[in-house]
């Protein structure tokens, strides 16, 4: 293809201004202010684009799929075509029965959340579409799974790929271990970033050497998932537990060349989630989601 041309700008893109340092109490409006001014810069205006490198480069697409190179993979059945949930069902509680705990269950709604919806190819190009939305299609966030033992599936850590619709085992867990762990439905937005990327593993310095720091994952959210109501969350995630898990596989790199773009780097920042207060380190069962930090 052609070398991009850049594209013009109708006015010029808000100025970034890192916020003044403030004190401790200040801290929770020094993060929002933060967050509010990279949405303004990275969003389209009626007057501007949002802020850019001004063209597309081709030449240096990422790779779109994150995977774990050693890694055991575990195959999932193409099932939700199956399901016949009417709509109306989804917005009444308990009107959809529950279904089984099992591996066509996790594969549902693996391929329903993050899974791919089609393909597409145009003059020798081909790219993959997905159920859940992404501005540009670039689909930053990755799924994982915090799975108890199950049938043909063994208790561990394990990472979806879309692109495959499998699990990919990052850790597999002690047959004790496994049975401490729990399986619910509910965000966990008491814990710390910090404890979920050590349950991820996302912390793991060898498993990520040798690719790029944009490259990298920042922890978004860890849901608990149930086959019935969640009265209450738990009080204490099983960091210590998986930490000491047999983890296997490397990450890939997923981009040759990277922009940096210093107002990612202070919201993913101003947005971590610092562990508020200690806690017993006890088990549970999660599906947890991170997101690429910057391009």
């Amino acid at each position: 293809m052609p070398d991009p041309e850049p594209l013009p700008l109708t006015a010029r893109p808000v100025p970034w201004r890192r916020p003044s340092a403030v004190s401790e109490t200040g801290a929770a409006a020094d993060s929002i202010l933060i967050a509010l001014s990279y949405h303004q810069q990275t969003k389209h205006h009626l007057d501007r684009y949002a802020c850019s490198l001004g063209y597309l480069d081709w030449a240096t697409q990422p790779d779109p799929f994150r995977t774990f190179k050693g890694a055991m993979q575990v195959e999932l059945p193409l099932a939700a075509d199956g399901l016949n949930t009417p709509y109306a069902d989804l917005f009444t509680p308990m009107a959809v029965p529950a279904r089984p705990l099992d591996l066509k269950s996790i594969a549902i709604l693996f391929e329903l959340a993050l899974g791919l919806s089609a393909w597409k190819e145009y003059k020798g190009n081909r790219w993959a579409l997905r159920c859940n939305p992404s501005s540009g299609n670039l689909h930053p966030t990755e799924g994982y799974a915090i799975l108890p033992a199950l049938p043909h599936v063994e208790a561990g850590v394990y990472h979806y790929v879309s692109r495959d619709h499998c699990l990919e085992r990052r850790c597999f867990l002690e047959e004790g271990a496994a049975a401490a762990l729990g399986w619910s439905a509910f965000l966990l937005d008491p814990f710390s970033d910090d404890d979920v990327a050590a349950m991820l593993g996302l912390n793991r310095a060898a498993d990520f050497a040798g690719v790029d720091r944009h490259d990298r994952e920042h922890p978004d959210a860890l849901i608990l998932v149930s086959r019935g109501p969640v009265s209450a969350p738990p009080r204490a995630l099983p960091v210590e537990t998986i930490r000491a898990g047999h983890w296997a596989g490397q990450a890939n790199q997923l981009s040759l060349s990277h922009v940096d773009w210093e107002m990612i780097d202070d919201v993913a920042e101003a947005t971590w989630n610092p562990r508020l207060r200690a806690c017993v380190r006890q088990a549970s069962a999660v599906t947890s989601m991170t997101r690429f930090t910057s391009c």
